[in-house]
């Protein structure tokens, strides 16, 4: 996006921001993510500063269509996030092919569930060796 969106537009997203994040709306998608208290939770993208591998879960909620630099954002997730947390995924402006695609398309995320609102990525598990390189689990 290149341009700066109207004052219509801006209030409008701004009332379908605080209508998302009402319980009644965010509930399932919590649910569904498998999120709870206690857990780490990252809910926006780039740079976040975090250590390595120390989130649960990473919530991409309606957020992905307007990102300009997806790759960025997914690798951050991916390097922030435990080698057991769950990338959740929801974007009602998506159809299932234009999310699966790119999540999975650099081999650092796979499908694991499909719920009512939200998909469910893991990361591949990569293994460290002790030179540094890295390879997959199903390389061994």
């Amino acid at each position: 996006m290149n341009q700066m969106i109207s004052n219509l537009g801006f209030r409008v997203m701004a009332w379908m921001l605080r209508r998302r994040d009402n319980p009644e709306f965010t509930g399932p998608i919590l649910s569904e993510a498998g999120i709870s208290r206690g857990m780490t939770v990252l809910d926006f993208g780039c740079d976040t500063g975090l250590a390595d591998a120390s989130i649960n879960v990473a919530l991409q909620c309606d957020v992905f269509h307007m990102l300009k630099k997806k790759g960025r954002v997914l690798a951050e997730i991916y390097r922030v996030l435990k080698a057991d947390g769950i990338l959740s995924f929801s974007d009602h402006h998506l159809r299932e092919d234009m999310i699966i695609a790119p999540l999975t398309a650099g081999g650092k995320f796979k499908l694991v569930s499909r719920g009512a609102k939200t998909y469910s990525f893991a990361k591949t598990n990569p293994i460290i060796q002790n030179d540094g390189e890295s390879i997959r689990e199903e390389e061994k």
